[in-house]
């Protein structure tokens, strides 16, 4: 397994998704670290959570991780920020995290024995679950 990294960025809006993962139909992933944070704006606290969306994404915009390892070659999972029809909210999540009405406050969620993601596509969904409208930003580290 190679290891990739993640960046995003996006103005997120109430009860929405912010950024997810996708893998394909031949890779599955692991995430070791996904972080996110109040990057610009307006502050605004708000909750934020991580989990599998009761239904995926439909017709993603991609964005294309980088290798840590330049030899690893391209990526075969990617991120989203963007879709025709975002990902719908995880029905539980795996783990919530209050931010404050501070720019740069955030968290970093780190999985010892990694997130899988399965065979799909699939996704984990990072959600902003409060009633806050600022730029979120952060980033996924994970194998394939």
């Amino acid at each position: 397994m190679a290891r990739y990294d993640l960046t995003w960025s996006v103005t997120g809006v109430s009860n929405s998704a912010l950024a997810w993962m996708r893998t394909t139909a031949g890779k599955d992933l692991r995430i070791w670290e996904v972080a996110v944070y109040q990057s610009g704006g307006t502050a605004a606290t708000t909750d934020i959570g991580i989990g599998r969306p009761a239904a995926i994404s439909v017709t993603p915009t991609t964005l294309t991780p980088q290798a840590e390892d330049p030899s690893a070659g391209a990526a075969s999972c990617t991120g989203q920020v963007a879709a025709t029809t975002k990902p719908t909210s995880p029905a539980n999540f795996m783990r919530r995290f209050g931010i404050p009405s501070t720019i740069g406050a955030g968290v970093i969620w780190t999985f010892p024995y990694g997130l899988i993601v399965p065979t799909g596509p699939a996704e984990v969904v990072v959600w902003n679950i409060g009633a806050a409208t600022s730029t979120f930003s952060g980033y996924f580290v994970y194998d394939e």
